[in-house]
């Protein structure tokens, strides 16, 4: 506990003059990432308990980055040989007007 918080408690404690009462102090910490990866202190804690951690979420990220580049060249492929039809019948559609 930081030195500040213990003696803000002591003399929290003497000024109740009540041996029995206590205090409680909670500090909740978050840490939250974005992204495939963690960031390099989690990663080395990854590895320190489980060895070779580290290089199966390195393989795992660039599997699933290959993987989204995958479907994206798959949906612009779609995409792009269905556009002459609808092209088509959309100029269709203005003409019937």
């Amino acid at each position: 506990m930081p030195q500040d918080n213990r003696e803000y408690l002591q003399a929290e404690n003497t000024a109740n003059e009540n041996p029995y009462t206590s205090q409680k102090l909670t500090r909740t910490s978050v840490q939250a990432f974005s992204g495939p990866l963690p960031p390099p202190s989690v990663l080395k804690g990854y590895e320190e308990v489980v060895r070779g951690s580290a290089e199966r979420i390195l393989v795992m990220a660039e599997k699933q980055q290959a993987h989204r580049t995958e479907q994206e060249k798959r949906f612009q492929m779609e995409y792009l040989s269905k556009a002459p039809v609808v092209n088509i019948t959309h100029l269709l559609w203005s003409f019937s007007f």
